[in-house]
C-alpha cells in the first residue's frame, strides 16, 4: 500500500502488475522484462531480442523508436541519435550534432553541453533519481545513472520510470518493478532495492546485481589508474617541450584508459558477475600466489590478483575480454596474454620475469634461483616475450629424485582449451583450428 490507498500488485514471478500510484498496469515477457504498460486507453509496448536487449518501443501500436546497439532510429527507420562514451550525437538533416554530458561521481547526467557551447539541459536529482524539475528532460533522456528516462504520458499521467536494462526503476518509491535476477546471491538485500538502498555511495549499472565489496575494489582500481594517467600526461607535456620522445609513455596512457574500459565493460555485462579475489586464496585453482582468472564462460568470473594495480590490470584485461565475449576457453591464446601484459605494463612501467633459456635451465637445475630479466618498453611485449616466460618448480626425475626445473609459464596448467597457439590472432585461431 502507498498513502494508504494505492495498491501494488505482483505476478507469481514478483513482477509489478499494478502500479497504484500511477494507476498503470504492466505485463511481462518470459524474461520478466516489461512488455506492455497501459492506462486509460493508452498503451506502451516494448520489444526485445532473444537475449533481452531492447529492440523497439511502440506507443498505441505505432513504433516510436528502434534500438540497435548504441544507435537509435525513429519509427520510420531513420537514424535519430548515436550514444557515445561522452554523450550522444543527434542526426539533424544530413549532419550529426554532438552533445556532451557532464556527470557526477555516480554517473548521473547533470548537464548537457552542445558543441557550440550552449547548455540546453541541467538536471538535479533527489537521492534515488527523481528530478527536481521535469522541464527540458526531453533534450536528453539518458539521465539518472545514464539510463533512459521513459517520458511518455499514459492516460494523462507521466510514466516516468528509468530503464536499467534488466529492470525498470521507479525513483518515487524507490524500487525496481521486478525482482533481482540474481537475488539469491544477495539474500540480505530486498530484491527490489536500488543500490542496496544507498544511492549516494553506490550505483547499480544494470539492475541485475550489486556487490558492495567488488564495486569498492573496482572503484579503487579506477582511481589508481586515473591518478597514474594524470601523472604520465604531465610527464609527456614536459618531454614534448624538450623535444624528447613520448611514445612509450603515450602507449602506457592508452593501455590504462583501456583498463578503465575493461572495468566498465565488466560492470555493464548483464549475464556475468565479476569478482576480485586475493591470489593467495586457498580457492585459487592455479595455486596460492599465482594470479589467474577462473570461471570464463560461466555466470561468475573470479580474478585472482596480487595486491597491486598492475596485477589487477592484467587480470582485469582478461575480465574485460570475457565481458566483451572476445575471450573464451576455446579461443584463448598467446595474444590474450600479450594484451594483458601490456595492460600490466601500462600502469607499472616495468615487468620482471624469469626467462626460459639454456643457461637459466642449468642454473635452476643446480638449485640456484636464476636472475630476473626486465621489460621496460611496450614494444618489447610480444608473443615471443610471453612464450619465453618461466618459473622454477620441483619435478620428479626418472631416478625418483626431486629436482628444480625451469618450466614455461604458458600455457597455464589449469587451462582446458584445445591447444596453445603461439602467433596468430584470436579470431584467426578460432576460425582455423576448430
Amino acid at each position: 500500500m502507498v498513502n494508504g490507498s494505492s495498491t501494488y500488485l505482483h505476478d507469481a514471478n514478483g513482477n509489478t502488475t499494478k502500479d497504484g500510484l500511477r494507476d498503470m498496469n504492466f505485463t511481462y515477457n518470459r524474461l520478466n522484462l516489461p512488455r506492455q504498460v497501459s492506462k486509460g486507453g493508452d498503451e506502451l509496448r516494448y520489444g526485445y531480442t532473444a537475449d533481452g536487449r531492447k529492440r523497439e518501443k511502440k506507443f498505441n501500436d505505432v513504433i516510436t523508436r528502434q534500438y540497435r546497439g548504441s544507435i537509435a532510429y525513429d519509427g520510420s527507420g531513420n537514424p535519430e541519435y548515436l550514444l557515445t562514451p561522452k554523450g550522444m550525437a543527434h542526426k539533424v538533416g544530413n549532419n550529426w550534432v554532438r552533445q556532451y554530458n557532464l556527470t557526477d561521481h555516480l554517473g548521473n547526467v547533470r548537464a548537457v553541453l552542445e558543441q557550440n557551447g550552449a547548455i540546453p539541459q541541467q538536471t538535479d536529482y533527489y537521492p534515488f533519481g527523481t528530478a527536481f524539475s521535469v522541464a527540458n528532460l526531453n533534450k536528453n533522456k539518458y539521465l539518472y545513472g545514464g539510463k533512459e528516462y521513459q517520458d511518455e504520458a499514459l492516460g494523462g499521467t507521466l510514466f516516468g520510470l528509468a530503464d536499467f536494462e534488466a529492470r525498470f526503476m521507479d525513483s518515487r518509491i524507490p524500487r525496481f518493478t521486478s525482482m533481482d535476477p540474481l537475488r539469491e546471491k544477495y539474500y540480505w538485500i530486498s530484491p527490489y532495492a536500488y543500490a542496496a538502498n544507498n544511492p549516494i555511495r553506490f550505483i547499480d549499472p544494470t539492475g541485475m546485481w550489486f556487490d558492495e565489496a567488488n564495486e569498492k575494489k573496482a572503484f579503487k582500481q579506477e582511481t589508481a589508474l586515473n591518478k597514474q594517467i594524470a601523472k604520465l600526461e604531465k610527464q609527456i607535456v614536459r618531454l614534448e617541450k624538450k623535444g624528447l620522445s613520448t611514445d612509450d609513455l603515450s602507449a602506457r596512457v592508452t593501455e590504462m584508459k583501456s583498463s578503465i574500459t575493461d572495468i566498465a565493460d565488466m560492470r555493464a555485462n548483464e549475464s556475468t558477475e565479476f569478482r576480485y579475489a586475493n591470489a593467495n586464496s586457498k580457492n585459487n585453482p592455479s595455486g596460492r600466489g599465482n594470479p589467474t582468472i577462473d570461471g570464463v564462460g560461466t555466470n561468475t568470473v573470479t580474478m585472482y590478483v596480487e595486491n597491486n594495480t598492475g596485477s589487477k590490470s592484467h587480470e582485469g584485461r582478461h575480465g574485460g575480454d570475457a565481458a566483451r565475449g572476445t575471450l573464451t576457453l576455446e579461443n584463448y591464446n598467446v595474444n590474450h596474454e600479450v594484451s594483458a601484459y601490456k595492460a600490466q605494463y601500462g600502469y607499472s612501467g616495468s615487468i620482471a620475469y624469469m626467462e626460459v633459456n639454456d643457461l637459466n635451465k642449468q642454473i635452476a637445475f643446480s638449485g640456484v634461483q636464476p636472475s630476473l630479466s626486465y621489460v621496460n618498453s611496450m614494444n618489447s611485449i610480444t608473443p615471443s616475450f610471453v612464450n619465453s616466460m618461466g618459473y622454477v618448480a620441483p619435478a620428479r626425475l626418472s631416478n625418483n629424485m626431486i629436482q628444480n626445473i625451469l618450466t614455461p609459464l604458458y600455457p597455464p596448467k589449469i587451462w582446458t582449451g584445445r591447444g596453445w597457439h603461439y602467433s596468430v590472432s584470436p579470431t584467426q585461431w578460432n576460425n582455423t583450428n576448430r
